[in-house]
């Protein structure tokens, strides 16, 4: 062999010198582990591999509950920011003791139907300054009919809304969204584009 192989390998052998030397001190400490540390060692890293899969767990729970929140929208918060309440005219003001004139002229009621909307009108916390517009109040069939209900909304609703905004300060153009609701009217156009078109919206 020559004299530059054999400094080769000498070299070589330098160079992995550190790595045999780990090696076999590990060989070493393996020979001296006994079973029972052997075993402990195994147990620590199960219940090591079980705590970090709960954890995972739980980390991926919280990050589907953060991305499930973000997600989905909430609901815009709702405010009232002040109200306002229709106080009708006198000549609106209809006492119960009228109620049975008023059916009597209109000639559509049995004496038992008026009766039994007397004790209606006693019995539901209605008093005598309650207001019934003055279409009804007149008893006849003439005087209803969409016109009528047409004025008593424009009476009613118009001048609700006209204090209502006086005392929120807030104008009609910075109205966003409408919303009327009626159990008996609903004409065509609807109230709420009576109500866009009487003030401009």
């Amino acid at each position: 062999m020559a004299t530059s192989d054999v400094l080769g390998s000498l070299v070589q052998l330098t160079r992995l010198a550190p790595a045999v030397i780990i090696a076999a001190a590990a060989m070493g400490a393996l020979s001296q582990v006994s079973a029972a540390d052997g075993a402990r060692l195994m147990e620590w890293l199960n219940s090591s591999y079980e705590i970090n899969m709960g954890a995972l767990l739980v980390l991926a729970l919280a990050a589907g509950l953060y991305i499930l929140r973000t997600a989905i929208p909430r609901k815009p918060k709702v405010f009232v920011l002040d109200f306002s309440v229709h106080r009708p005219h006198d000549s609106w003001r209809f006492p119960r003791s009228k109620l049975r004139d008023l059916c009597e002229r209109s000639g559509h009621f049995t004496e038992e139907d008026i009766q039994f909307q007397e004790k209606i009108a006693y019995r539901t916390g209605l008093g005598d300054e309650t207001a019934v517009c003055p279409a009804i109040q007149a008893g006849m069939d003439e005087a209803l009919g969409i016109e009528p209900a047409r004025f008593e909304f424009s009476a009613t609703c118009f001048q609700t809304i006209e204090d209502l905004f006086a005392k929120s300060g807030v104008s009609p153009s910075q109205v966003k969204f409408l919303v009327t609701n009626s159990s008996l009217f609903n004409p065509t156009p609807s109230l709420s584009a009576m109500v866009m078109n009487h003030f401009k919206m």
